[in-house]
């Protein structure tokens, strides 16, 4: 089977197990999945897709950028200028 992945994966007969959930006009939620052979016309489509996924390494990682937001300190509405600054009108 190949990596694990919330909603699509390859079994290891070759086939591709995707997972659905969904909403009965009753309200009711409905979890399923569905399995796809070689030999179904969307099999190339949903297999290019994972080959995609799993050659796809180049993850962004924006976590040197992070600054943590300083609760404490933090204002709810913006300092006001003094009056001198402030624009006449």
């Amino acid at each position: 089977m190949s990596e694990d992945h919330r909603h699509v994966r390859r079994l290891n007969d070759g086939r591709i197990l995707v997972s659905y959930s969904t909403q009965e006009p009753d309200g009711t939620l409905l979890d399923g999945s569905v399995t796809i052979s070689p030999g179904d016309p969307a099999y190339a489509s949903w297999c290019t897709e994972i080959i995609r996924r799993e050659n796809y390494t180049n993850a962004h990682d924006d976590s040197r950028d992070y600054q943590p937001i300083d609760y404490e300190n933090l204002a709810m509405y913006p300092e006001q200028p003094d009056e001198k600054e402030r624009a006449p009108w």
